[in-house]
């Protein structure tokens, strides 16, 4: 079993207070085997928060699901929050943890991490896709951007289903 990171998108509605949406949070740190929640906002719209939840493996998650009780605890304080049900994926990312993610003040180097989501049939070779985004990544940091700091963290989404504009994808 793979360590994976649930990443959620989530769409709030207009004029939600994000820091008393955060709060819900609480019951999945303190109640599930979650290894490292992040949350933000998303720059360009702030009515749309990503959410990276490192987990052990899938079945870790699954397990937090299963305890009925929490999980709903956990539903009951995110739900009046929220527009409609976010798009919701589990990545096998390397590095791993992605550390990428937790940004300056979470003693990472980047200040401020671009998330790019970039969608394949599922039956894409996802090793040769893979070996190209690597490929970029290092172009990008080899071409001495202001304020790049060369840390990334890139993979594959688990699930092969994911709806894009009505079609199966794999993130």
């Amino acid at each position: 079993m793979a360590p994976v990171t649930e990443i959620v998108l989530h769409s709030l509605k207009p004029g939600t207070d994000v820091e008393s949406f955060y709060k819900a949070f609480a019951i999945i740190k303190e109640k599930s085997a979650s290894q490292v929640i992040r949350a933000s906002t998303v720059h360009e719209n702030p009515e749309q928060v990503g959410i990276f939840i490192d987990w052990d493996s899938i079945e870790a998650h699954k397990a937090f699901e299963a305890d009925e009780e929490s999980y709903n605890a956990f539903i009951t304080l995110a739900k009046p929050h929220l527009t409609k049900f976010p798009l919701l994926f589990h990545a096998e990312l390397t590095p791993f943890p992605p550390v990428v993610l937790n940004n300056a003040e979470g003693k990472g180097k980047t200040p401020v991490a671009h998330v790019l989501f970039t969608y394949f049939a599922p039956d894409t070779d996802a090793a040769k896709t893979l070996t190209d985004a690597q490929n970029f990544v290092s172009k990008l940091t080899g071409a001495g951007f202001a304020g790049l700091t060369g840390e990334s963290s890139l993979g594959w989404s688990v699930e092969k289903d994911i709806d894009f504009k009505g079609e199966k994808t794999r993130v």
